[in-house]
């Protein structure tokens, strides 16, 4: 066994998704199924399937293997269902590539494939896989070009992949290259005679040259290859329609839909056969069902009442029927065309709002001004309402029309300093309040308040609410400001105290409780918060306020769908539509819902392009989506906004080198770094650059400046020194700064990451294992220094000692996590000591906890070298569905299936690993294990 590559493969799956820990199965379910699939019977590997996956619904292989199952039974979108659940449960992106591939092809989601996988994380075949997905899928979109592209590309790298020639071959034969699409199938010819998709596109080629016989006989050879394919079929039916043999037609696409009733083609196909028949009705019957037209809008108006209309039009927005109350209210407005009734002008143009219109709400708006501006109440209005959707140029204008005929309303005042406030301007709003004459107002010196309050005026914003809340301590709206202006100027015991007296003397008001909850949710006492927030939204549903903190006390605890459906529900209520879309948005991004995220951050864009945080998100949601282009587009429009802000370029260099754009992520850094050359977090990220970058002389100049601006001591620039010298092959030199570090502070994480992951010499090793000896022994509980020191251990084959640090390692209190492969490598030193029963005892311990595939992998090698070899299988499977390009775990199963008497199946495997480079030991043991066979 090589240790070495063992460690490697647990830390590179420590990444993957894993799935629940259970055990596998107690039945070999799967292995009948398996039997089953390889004889062609169908049906019976599905029961099995489906009893494997009853007995332990995440069992990997079962749902891979049911997934080709619903595949071969046409259900397609149901194994795009197993597939992507797979995915969920952490398998091998390796194996789901081909089959989720194929299930989503076979539904026609092209757009959704061509983002399937990350490349780089894909194996050789998984990457063939990909490509020859993508170029069907660059196909169905039109893109021939592309296609035409990543088929070449596979067949310079494989030039005899038959899949890669016939794709080719049916390209050719669509664009009128017969010559081409020719010699490609008879090269396919020599190397596949039996390909029924051979005998398909020499059909289609036969049928573009005007050959329908010769057609037909070649679809029949593909259809007796693959019987009941409808492609096949249709093909056949089209070319006797064109030997004018329309009843052998009709039964071919009988068959078709027998076999697939919602073939949209068969189905058309066959609306032609009927009219052709002059079975009119018959044929319409069929093309309704094909365009599935959606019912027609209800269109039972009272037109001959209109008062009747708008009270129609007016119920519906009273329950929120948007749509229905916009048709209504049209509806009314054009029936009483001589009626000057502002109201349904105003209700309708908020529907135009509420259903994402603001052009229409525009225009019918200033149709109507004069009317409009007439009343003061309606005028009012319309500027709070433009107010409460930042349309403040809009509300300014109302405004200043108002201003003219109403000069000195404390209304009007009042709004306008609103509007200023909502557009930044909140010292000028606060001035233009000031510089009035308005006394004993408590609207005016509320509003006081908390413009004062925004502009970070917390003293003034005090006075002015003190005022208020002695005057009137009754009314709670004041007592809230009051207790938000304290807690913003951290007088943290005053607000509490504020809060606890608010709610005892009003336990029932809405605000009062509201109040008292949020502060028990920030007191971390979620379930007396929870409590009081649902009873506020059971008594009031609209109470978007609590529903928001019960979506985040739902996400906190881990109930995603539950937050999210409280959101959704939010989007609703036009006052906080915006709210909730944002925290929306940024749910979707954190559960990698990220085309969801990016359609919800579009719809805030609309109203506010340029706002950084709303660009940042969808910048990241572009990143997550491989759309690097767009991503790029994006940092161009941050770059611009963020120009004169270091705090931020460093933000955006980092999105930049999300996407591996360096030389703009040095541009930021370096505008950063001219704007604030001494801010530490600008030097550390241009020197990590600059070391990433290779520009080892620039790091080492801006360390220096650092050095000598007061930062010499510092830590994490000593950490970079190490960096700088690693970056230079000197090991020693690197070696030695982390250890400095590690001794000034020997709790520094960083330090003792990095000396653990250097290749060190003997005498490095050494010294690192004086230091983390001296670090357990002063420190015993530190969990940290004893797992990286046990781990250093065992990577230098120190087993003994090892296995005494692993001992004490999972008796402390560490994570899960940490303790389950502190487990699994004591279980692999009891595999080497040949102490097989205590390394199933051990790593069943670590599966429980973690079934990870090195973990997976490390039971069922336990529990085949203890002699239970079926159950070892069963576990090895499960291993190889989330990592199948292990060559280890490849080596276990073929070796289990040897002790079974299953040769041929582990002879297979066996070529397989000796076809790999022979640097690891395995490939040794595979030679010798097919030599013995």
């Amino acid at each position: 066994m090589n240790f070495s590559i063992r460690c490697f493969l647990f830390v590179f799956v420590i990444s993957c998704s894993f799935i629940t820990s259970q055990a596998i199965a107690k039945t070999d379910y799967y292995e009948a199924a398996l039997k089953a699939y390889n004889l062609s019977d169908i049906d019976e590997a599905f029961i099995h399937l489906k009893n494997a996956l009853q007995e332990n619904e995440d069992n990997l292989p079962a749902k891979l293997l049911l997934a080709e199952v619903l595949i071969k039974k046409r259900s397609y979108a149901l194994a795009e269902q197993e597939l992507d659940a797979a995915i969920m449960q952490g398998a091998d992106i390796n194996l789901i590539i081909e089959p989720l591939g194929r299930s989503l092809l076979l539904q026609g989601k092209f757009d959704s494939i061509l983002s399937l996988a990350d490349e780089t994380k894909l194996h050789k075949h998984g990457k063939l896989s990909f490509h020859l997905i993508k170029a069907k899928a660059y196909r169905g979109l039109s893109d021939i070009d592309a296609a035409k592209d990543l088929n070449n590309k596979v067949l310079s790298q494989y030039p005899n992949n038959i899949e890669a020639m016939l794709e080719l071959a049916s390209i050719y034969n669509t664009s009128k290259s017969s010559e081409k699409s020719q010699n490609l199938l008879d090269r396919v010819l020599l190397l596949a005679p039996q390909s029924n998709r051979l005998w398909q596109i020499k059909g289609q080629l036969a049928r573009s040259q005007g050959q329908f016989k010769e057609a037909i006989t070649y679809f029949s050879k593909a259809n007796t290859l693959e019987p009941n394919n409808p492609a096949t079929l249709r093909a056949m039916a089209s070319s006797y329609i064109e030997l004018k043999e329309p009843s052998r037609a009709e039964t071919l696409i009988e068959q078709t839909l027998t076999l697939s009733p919602n073939d949209l083609q068969a189905q058309l196909i066959k609306s032609n056969i009927l009219r052709s028949q002059d079975k009119t009705k018959l044929s319409n019957d069929v093309l309704i069902k094909l365009t599935n037209q959606l019912s027609s809008i209800d269109g039972s108006y009272m037109l001959s009442q209109p008062q009747l209309l708008l009270i129609d039009a007016m119920s519906s927005y009273g329950q929120g029927n948007w749509s229905q109350a916009q048709k209504k209210f049209q509806l009314y407005i054009n029936q009483e065309t001589e009626s000057n009734d502002m109201s349904a002008v105003v209700l309708l143009a908020d529907t135009h709002i509420k259903l994402d219109q603001p052009d229409l709400a525009l225009r019918l708006l200033e149709g109507h001004e004069s009317s409009l501006i007439k009343s003061k109440d309606y005028a009012l209005i319309l500027a709070g309402l433009y107010l409460q959707f930042d349309q403040n140029f809009k509300a300014d204008y109302v405004l200043n029309k108002l201003k003219i005929k109403y000069e000195d309303d404390v209304d009007i005042l009042i709004l306008s300093a609103k509007v200023l406030s909502k557009r930044g301007k909140n010292k000028e709003a606060l001035l233009l309040l000031e510089s009035s004459n308005i006394k004993d107002n408590s609207h005016y010196i509320h509003t006081l308040a908390i413009i004062a309050s925004r502009l970070g005026d917390l003293n003034k914003s005090l006075t002015y609410i003190r005022t208020l809340t002695s005057n009137s301590p009754e009314v709670i709206e004041y007592q809230l400001l009051y207790i938000d202006i304290l807690l913003k100027n951290k007088q943290f015991s005053d607000a509490e105290k504020v809060i606890v007296d608010l709610y005892h003397k009003n336990p029932e008001d809405t605000q009062a409780q509201f109040s008292y909850a949020m502060l028990q949710f920030n007191l971390n006492n979620t379930v007396t918060a929870k409590a009081i927030f649902t009873e506020l939204v059971t008594k009031n549903p609209d109470n978007s306020d609590s529903w928001f903190v019960l979506a985040q006390i739902a996400y906190d605890a881990g109930e995603v769908d539950e937050a999210i459906a409280i959101l959704e529900r939010q989007t609703k209520n036009h006052i906080y539509k915006n709210k909730a879309l944002y925290k929306l948005a940024k749910v979707y991004y954190s559960q990698q819902q990220f085309e969801k995220s990016l359609s919800v951050i579009n719809v805030l864009l609309k109203q506010d392009r340029l706002n950084t945080k709303l660009l940042t998100i969808k910048a990241k949601n572009f990143i997550a989506l491989k759309q690097i282009k767009e991503a790029k587009d994006l940092f161009d429009i941050l770059f611009e906004l963020w120009g004169d802000d270091a705090p931020n370029l460093v933000r955006l260099s980092q999105l930049q080198l999300k996407v591996n754009d360096y030389i703009a992520a040095e541009k930021s850094l370096n505008i950063a770094y001219s704007l604030q050359p001494n801010a530490l977090p600008v030097i550390i990220n241009l020197i990590k650059l600059n070391i990433r970058l290779n520009k080892l002389m620039d790091a080492t100049n801006v360390l220096v400046k650092a050095e000598q601006v007061g930062y010499q001591k510092n830590n994490y620039l000593i950490i970079l020194k190490g960096d700088i010298e690693l970056a230079k092959n000197n090991v020693s030199a690197a070696f030695d700064y982390y250890l400095t570090v590690l001794k000034n502070d020997d709790s520094n994480v960083v330090a003792l990451i990095k000396l653990s992951k250097l290749n060190q010499t003997t005498a490095m090793s050494d010294k690192f294992i004086h230091q983390l000896n001296y670090l357990v022994d002063k420190y015993p509980d530190r969990a940290i220094q004893r797992h990286s020191f046990a781990d250093h251990l065992f990577a230098r084959e120190k087993f003994e000692q090892a296995k005494y640090q692993y001992q004490r390692l999972i008796v402390q209190n560490i994570p899960s996590d940490k303790r389950a492969w502190a487990l699994n490598n004591l279980a692999i030193i009891y595999q080497r000591e040949g102490a097989y029963q205590e390394a199933v005892e051990v790593s069943q311990q670590a599966f429980t906890m973690l079934s990870a595939p090195g973990i997976t992998d490390t039971l069922g090698w336990s529990l085949t070298l203890s002699g239970e070899v079926n159950k070892g299988l069963t576990y090895l499977r499960q291993a190889y569905s989330m990592f199948s390009t292990s060559p280890v775990i490849q080596y276990h199963i073929a070796y289990a299936l040897i002790k079974l008497n299953r040769e041929d199946e582990a002879k297979r495997l066996l070529i397989s690993i000796i076809e790999l480079p022979d640097n690891f030991v395995e490939h040794q043991l595979a030679e010798q294990l097919l030599n013995s066979l």
